[in-house]
């Protein structure tokens, strides 16, 4: 019994090191070709679909969709490589964006801000709503959804992409300023509003981000995925007709932002 206690004592170390060092074999590494530096072999991927269930009715008796859910995964940089690209560049994050793409036109949804430090995750989760249940915590807890909202996912899918090898190279250089509003990650779920219908696909793309200049520093990379929706089906819900909840009286005092009600 004592040799046994022996040999796993002496085992333990080694099996420590090399769960270290797997785990910092999956590190991208920065590199450089002719001055230029550059990321290589960048593999992150989109997973874990969901149809986020929505309980409505007066006794909330039907169900419908408030949308789709999914983790978006987030390269891991190497902590040499992380402080060169902010001491060379300012760049302290991944930036990504999720667009919406209906009979060939592409609209944008959102930005989700990532560090490039070390962190404890690699992924994080986000929603694509129905606008009816993108607007607040208080229009989700609705029992009879804003703007008539009925409809319920039906066939929808995560197909992967196949990228070329070259498109797995990030070339770190100034490129696009970003206008619009970056949300930060935080305790509160990142929700996008998809509109009035969830049909069409889902593109994410990540680049390089200063965040201090709201610059990217990469062309944009398409993560391996795509969210597609094809149908969606009309729920009927007897005890919600000529409900509207956002529009009551009893309704909290604080309203959300006008633009906020507009439905894309």
């Amino acid at each position: 019994m004592a040799f046994s206690s022996y040999n796993l004592t002496m085992r333990m170390p080694i099996f420590l090191i090399l769960l270290i060092f797997t785990s910092c074999s999956d590190h991208v590494e920065l590199r450089s070709k002719s001055g230029i530096f550059y990321l290589e072999d960048v593999e992150v991927e989109l997973d874990e679909l969901k149809n986020v269930e929505w309980r409505i009715g007066k006794d909330r008796e039907a169900q419908v969709s408030k949308g789709l859910q999914f983790k978006v995964g987030v390269p891991s940089l190497s902590r040499e490589s992380a402080i060169t690209l902010q001491n060379k560049n300012g760049i302290d994050s991944w930036l990504f964006k999720f667009s919406k793409i209906t009979h060939g036109s592409k609209r944008h949804l959102g930005y989700v801000m990532f560090g490039t430090g070390p962190s404890v995750t690699q992924n994080f989760t986000v929603h694509l709503y129905y606008h009816a249940a993108s607007v607040s915590s208080e229009f989700r807890k609705f029992k009879c959804p804003a703007f008539n909202h009925r409809l319920k996912l039906d066939d929808f899918e995560m197909s992967s992409t196949a990228r070329k090898r070259h498109r797995n190279e990030i070339f770190v250089r100034p490129n696009e300023h970003i206008k619009g509003r970056v949300t930060q990650l935080s305790f509160a779920p990142v929700i996008f509003s998809s509109g009035k219908s969830m049909r069409g696909s889902y593109l994410v793309e990540l680049a390089l981000y200063n965040s201090k200049e709201r610059r990217t520093y990469s062309d944009w990379i398409p993560e391996d995925g795509i969210v597609k929706v094809d149908s969606e089906v009309m729920v009927k819900v007897d005890s919600c007709i000529g409900v509207s909840e956002e529009t009551s009286p009893s309704r909290s005092k604080r309203s959300p932002r006008i633009q906020d009600l507009q439905i894309r």
